[in-house]
């Protein structure tokens, strides 16, 4: 008779191990969010209570909250309250509609190139990806090219119609107006490709069911196309409003915060708090009042960012 060998099952590793062992995979992150986070956060937060400016490089000291002050001051010759409220409304604005204009525009060409009746979708798919594979700084720089007053295609076409010449990007409302259409033309690519991999998993089954059931277009898409998307969508609307939030090159690039306003604090009309920052650090030198207004700018971030989680169940944990 044969003998035949039977496998021997190897030794699981002790439990206090195997607690241990997704920690050591997980320590080149935390050190990474340790140096590149952490440390500047801490760094910042320490430098907004010191006088510390192009003064006062190497004998700065420390001054407590006093940086803090010029933010919710309203004296109309140093405070910069009025300034930095506007900052905020506009910064807020601007998140949620670029967030609402990328997603919905994103979704709509989603659920139009997956249908599959649409002829040559796959085509479309290919040549909707365009603007999300260009060079950012060659487009923003062809979109400036587009959107000039004088020599601008938008202003040429509507010039030969008799439509008169706006000027696009030094007028405060159309220049906002044109920072939000243009974020939507870098961004719904990203979105149209997320949604449309999500839709793809929901099964046809459904759709099938529910038309013979005699739901129409509309019926199908609120009762079963939202409410398949959304646990992925959700999260995506969390982190896509906080790097619209903070969406600093974008504004800088396009913009570069004008035109100027006229108030104290030296903001651009179309400046969000991150661009305002970073041109106050580079014209003002002011180190201090920057790295307070840059704390400010984490904390509201970060309470927005809760709101949202708590308000769309985005990273619930399912059981």
């Amino acid at each position: 008779m044969a003998l035949i060998p039977v496998a021997r099952s190897r030794p699981s590793p002790p439990s206090g191990k195997r607690n241990l062992f997704p920690y050591a995979w997980m320590t080149p992150a935390f050190l990474f969010m340790a140096l590149g986070i952490l440390v500047p956060l801490i760094y910042t937060i320490y430098i907004s209570g010191t006088n510390y400016d192009q003064a006062h490089l190497y004998n700065y000291h420390w001054v407590g909250l006093r940086n803090y002050g010029f933010a919710f001051s309203s004296d109309p010759y140093t405070g910069y309250a009025q300034g930095y409220l506007w900052l905020f409304a506009w910064t807020f604005a601007f998140a949620i509609s670029c967030t609402i204009v990328n997603i919905c525009a994103g979704g709509a060409l989603a659920l139009l190139v997956n249908n599959p009746r649409l002829p040559g979708r796959f085509f479309f798919r290919a040549f909707l990806i365009l603007p999300w594979a260009l060079p950012f700084t060659i487009t923003v720089v062809a979109w400036r090219g587009i959107l000039n007053t004088d020599f601008g295609a938008v202003n040429a076409i509507l010039g030969s119609l008799g439509l008169g010449r706006p000027d696009w990007l030094n007028d405060p409302n159309l220049a906002k107006l044109c920072l939000i259409a243009v974020n939507g033309w870098f961004s719904f690519p990203y979105f149209m490709v997320l949604i449309l991999s999500i839709l793809q998993a929901i099964p046809g089954d459904l759709y099938e069911v529910a038309e013979i059931d005699g739901a129409n277009a509309w019926a199908r898409f609120f009762h079963i196309t939202i409410p398949s998307i959304w646990p992925a969508l959700a999260p995506l609307i969390v982190v896509q409003f906080a790097f619209q939030f903070n969406n600093a090159p974008f504004i800088y690039a396009l913009t570069n915060g004008q035109p100027p306003s006229l108030d104290v604090s030296g903001r651009g009309e179309t400046d969000i708090l991150g661009s305002y920052l970073f041109s106050q650090v580079r014209n003002s030198e002011n180190f201090a009042q920057m790295a307070a207004l840059g704390t400010l700018i984490f904390v509201v971030i970060i309470i927005l960012s809760v709101f949202n989680m708590r308000f769309t169940g985005a990273f619930k944990e399912t059981k």
